[in-house]
C-alpha cells in the first residue's frame, strides 16, 4: 500500500480534515495533499508527526487496515514519538555522557532500563526510603521551631538551653 493512500484512510477514519492535520503537525495542507496523491514521499520524522495528529502508533502508517500489532510491539502498541521533545531531553545526557566512566554509564544505563520497565515509578525500597527522610526532615523543623534539639535515635527532644534543663 502506497503511504499517502494509508493516510487519507486514516484521516478520513477519523473525520479530520487536511486542515486539521494542518494544525495538529504545522505541515501545511498543499503538503499533506500532495503525500496522499503520491507526488510526495514524507520523511520518517514527517511521519511521526502524521502518527501524533492521527493518534496512532507509527507502525499504524505502515499496516494494511486491520492488522494487528506485531509481537514486539504489544506493549509499546500506543506509543508515538515526537523527535523534538526525545531530543530535549536527550541533548543533556548526550553531552555529559563522554565525560562520564564507561562503570558509571553502564549503572545508568541499567537505571533507566530498570525504571522504564516499572513505568518510570522507583522501585519500593526506594520510595520509603524518601518518605523517611521527608518524615525525619518535619520532625528536625518541628524540632527547631519549638526550639528544642532533635536526636533521630532517641527521638527525644531535649531542651535547648541548660538554663531550660535546670529549670
Amino acid at each position: 500500500m502506497v503511504i499517502g493512500e494509508r493516510l487519507k484512510q486514516l484521516r478520513e477514519a477519523r473525520k479530520m480534515s487536511q486542515g486539521d492535520i494542518e494544525k495538529a503537525t504545522g505541515l501545511l495542507r498543499c503538503y499533506t495533499s500532495r503525500v496522499e496523491n503520491g507526488h510526495t514521499v514524507p520523511s520518517i520524522e514527517t511521519l511521526e508527526k502524521y502518527a501524533s495528529a492521527l493518534k496512532v502508533p507509527l507502525w499504524q502508517l505502515f499496516a494494511a487496515e486491520g492488522t494487528k500489532a506485531p509481537k514486539a510491539l504489544k506493549g509499546a502498541a500506543s506509543v508515538t514519538v515526537d523527535s523534538r521533545k526525545a531530543d530535549k531531553h536527550v541533548a543533556p545526557f548526550m553531552r555529559l555522557l563522554p565525560k562520564i566512566e564507561e562503570r558509571d554509564r553502564a549503572v545508568l544505563l541499567h537505571m533507566a532500563a530498570s525504571m522504564a520497565r516499572k513505568g518510570g515509578k522507583p522501585k519500593a525500597k526506594a520510595a520509603q526510603a524518601t518518605k523517611k527522610a521527608t518524615k525525619a526532615k518535619r520532625t528536625i523543623k518541628k524540632a527547631a521551631k519549638k526550639g528544642t534539639k532533635h536526636t533521630t535515635k532517641a527521638k527525644k527532644a531535649a531542651p535547648a538551653s541548660p538554663k531550660e534543663a535546670a529549670a
